[in-house]
């Protein structure tokens, strides 16, 4: 967040601000690893569903149609080796690859 004199601010983006019950706010602003926006939303009274993370399968059929940046975060493993688990789960034809622009997405067969 910056401040623009005047009492106006500007976030950046992507930016995300948590509301606790209490009133309280977490805010997350700019270009963040996953675990900082897991901080700010647990430090706002959040409650984890799971503190396991999820398999690749298991966050598209939660989520819907997913990027392949975005199955990295959810399954907290390195890119070639989600890249890897999600061709052999299209291998399978348990999902379906969606060429964009110079990226893959990824949904159910």
């Amino acid at each position: 967040m910056r401040d623009l004199g005047g009492g106006r601010e500007r976030y950046s983006l992507p930016s995300a601000v948590f509301g606790g019950a209490g009133g309280g706010s977490h805010g997350v602003f700019g270009w963040q690893p996953y675990d900082a926006y897991r901080a700010a939303a647990l430090a706002a009274g959040a409650e984890p569903a799971s503190e396991r993370r999820a398999e690749p399968l298991e966050a598209i059929e939660r989520f819907g149609r997913c990027a392949t940046r975005e199955l990295e975060e959810l399954c907290g493993r390195p890119r070639p080796v989600v890249e890897a688990e999600l061709w052999s789960l299209a291998r399978d034809w348990r999902l379906r690859p969606i060429g964009v622009l110079t990226g893959v997405l990824w949904e159910l067969a």
